[in-house]
């Protein structure tokens, strides 16, 4: 999620609309307790990075978890991938109200329809931050899952798919088409007009879909947090 907003807040881009949810992106962030001893204690940092991948995989799964028990072959294999990287990782946390503060202010300027998710049990990033952030987007909307908890692409599968589908069918319309605030002049200008246009005529839906914390295998951001993501993006 941060990442993609990010995107679209630094780079000029062709994005239609934003699914977005369960991540970090307003600034204060209001945190479950293991992401405020991530991102303020250098000591439980130190205990995380030299624990390694298991004890990092258990606590996310036991505070992510609501109506569901992840397979163990799953587990196994999120403990093999994080393996030897939790240090660099919580290093990304320890840079956490830096990266919070190149996307936060700008948050008013993005122009996008925005459907917004998240869990009402999350305990890793409270629900209060997507009434946050639905406030502070000007056109977008939030759905929040009952009885689910972080992980709500598995807790909620279903119900997130079929939200997916009818966004990508045409839902966003609902909230108008545009493209985010960023500066632009000239020819570039006209043609994200035209572009803007074509998309409410339903000729291109393109959707950029922000998560919660990893799950799969991942290479830690440089020290330049969201800003190095968001430019990882823009090469992609």
């Amino acid at each position: 999620m941060s990442a993609a907003l990010h995107y679209v807040t630094h780079f000029d881009h062709s994005v239609a609309s934003l699914i977005i949810g369960a991540g970090p992106g307003v600034a204060p962030s209001l945190n479950g307790s293991v992401i405020d001893k991530l991102v303020n204690s250098t000591f439980w940092r130190t205990v995380f990075a030299i624990a390694d991948s298991g004890p990092f995989i258990e606590a996310g799964n036991q505070l992510g978890y609501v109506n569901q028990v992840p397979h163990q072959a799953e587990v196994r294999h999120y403990v093999e991938s994080y393996k030897g990287l939790i240090g660099p990782i919580t290093q990304w946390f320890k840079g956490y109200p830096q990266s919070l503060a190149s996307v936060d202010p700008l948050l008013e300027k993005i122009d996008l329809p925005g459907q917004i998710f998240w869990g009402d049990l999350d305990q890793l990033l409270f629900v209060d931050n997507a009434a946050v952030l639905e406030r502070r987007l000007a056109r977008s909307r939030l759905r929040v899952f009952e009885k689910c908890g972080h992980y709500a692409y598995q807790g909620r599968a279903d119900e997130l798919a079929q939200m997916d589908s009818e966004w990508g069918d045409g839902a966003y319309q609902s909230l108008g088409c545009g493209i985010a605030a960023t500066p632009r002049s000239g020819r570039v200008a006209a043609a994200a007009r035209l572009r803007a246009t074509e998309r409410c005529g339903g000729s291109s839906r393109r959707l950029v879909v922000g998560g919660g914390l990893p799950r799969r295998r991942w290479s830690p951001p440089p020290a330049s947090g969201y800003a190095g993501a968001g430019e990882a993006m823009r090469r992609r």
